[in-house]
C-alpha cells in the first residue's frame, strides 16, 4: 500500500502494521511511536530546566539567593553544602549528598564480571 500525497495513509496499511511512504519506503509504526515519546521526554526535560531558570542579584558580599522554584524542585535545605564550579563563561552550583543517602543505590546490580584466569 500506498501513501499517496493527496489522499493520506491507506486503511489497509494501518492495519497491517505497516504504512509505506509515497516513495515506497517503509516505515514501522512502532519506530515512529518510540521516536516520538523520545523527543516528547527531551523535550519535557528541557522544558523543565529551562522553568527553573531565574535572574538573581549578587550582593556587595558576592552572596546569591536560590529562588524558591529551585530550591523545591532539588529538594534543598538551609546548611546544605553545594559544590560551586567554574564551567566556560558560567557559575553551577552541584548539591553534595551526605554518603549515607547513597546507601543502597546499586541494590540488584549484577556484579557478576567476566575475569582472566589469573586474577581473583
Amino acid at each position: 500500500m500506498h501513501v499517496s500525497m493527496n489522499t493520506g495513509v491507506d486503511a489497509e496499511a494501518i492495519s497491517a502494521g505497516r504504512i509505506r511512504l509515497y516513495y515506497d519506503f517503509p516505515i514501522d509504526c512502532s519506530t515512529i511511536l518510540q521516536y516520538h515519546n523520545r523527543l516528547t521526554n527531551v523535550v519535557q526535560q528541557f522544558y523543565r530546566q529551562v522553568v527553573a531558570m531565574e535572574i538573581v542579584t549578587i550582593s556587595p558580599k558576592f552572596q546569591v539567593v536560590i529562588p524558591r522554584a529551585i530550591r523545591e524542585a532539588l529538594g534543598l535545605e538551609p546548611g546544605q553544602k553545594v559544590q560551586a564550579v567554574q564551567y566556560e563563561n558560567r557559575i553551577e552550583f552541584i548539591p553534595l549528598k551526605p554518603i549515607k543517602s547513597m546507601r543502597g543505590f546499586l541494590a540488584g546490580i549484577d556484579t557478576s564480571v567476566p575475569r582472566e584466569k589469573d586474577r581473583v
